[in-house]
């Protein structure tokens, strides 16, 4: 192993990913039970899932919105303007 990256949110599995990508070999280590960080889905009951972190992405966020492009993950629209 080349490079140890500590966590297995978003940005560490990006560094890794790129850090692969360059011929690096990584080891990610992550303590909690998933990957992703604060990107969870919660089951809240059959067959309904909501979201229960990082979930907001918009202009000027190219980075984030880069790597969703080349990850092939898709985003859907979120409504702000009317009564809450």
């Amino acid at each position: 192993t080349d490079v140890v990256i500590v966590g297995a949110g978003i940005s560490g599995l990006t560094a890794a990913r790129r850090l692969d990508q360059a011929g690096i070999e990584t080891l990610v280590l992550e303590a909690g039970d998933h990957v992703g960080g604060r990107t969870v889905n919660l089951d809240v009951t059959d067959g309904v899932v909501t979201e229960g972190g990082g979930q907001w992405v918009g202009p000027g966020q190219d980075s984030i919105l880069a790597l969703i492009d080349e990850l092939g993950l898709s985003t859907f629209d979120t409504y702000v303007s009317g009564l809450s």
